[in-house]
C-alpha cells in the first residue's frame, strides 16, 4: 500500500499593516489556522493553529507588538521563518 501523501492547505493572506514599531502587516489563512507576522526589518514568519479571533485582536491591537508577545509568541504556537 502507497503511503499517504501530504495534502497541501492552499490559502489566501491578505496582509493588513499595523501601526507598530515591531511589526509592519498581519495576515491570516482560514482555511489553515495560519497567522502571518511581518516585521519592520522585513522578516515574514508564520505561525501554525492560531485561532482567528487572536489575529482579529491582533489586527486591531492599540499596540500590536505587545498583543504579538503576549498571545502569539509566549502562547507557544509553532512557528517558522518563510521569509
Amino acid at each position: 500500500m502507497p503511503a499517504e501523501e501530504e495534502v497541501a492547505v492552499e490559502d489566501t493572506f491578505d496582509m493588513t499593516p499595523v501601526a507598530s514599531s515591531q511589526i509592519a502587516a498581519v495576515g491570516y489563512g482560514a482555511k489553515s489556522r495560519e497567522l502571518r507576522v511581518e516585521f519592520n526589518n522585513g522578516a515574514l514568519y508564520a505561525y501554525s493553529g492560531v485561532p482567528e479571533n487572536v489575529y482579529q485582536n491582533l489586527a486591531h491591537a492599540a499596540s500590536p507588538g505587545s498583543y504579538f508577545h503576549s498571545a502569539v509568541k509566549n502562547a507557544g504556537f509553532p512557528f517558522v521563518r518563510i521569509a
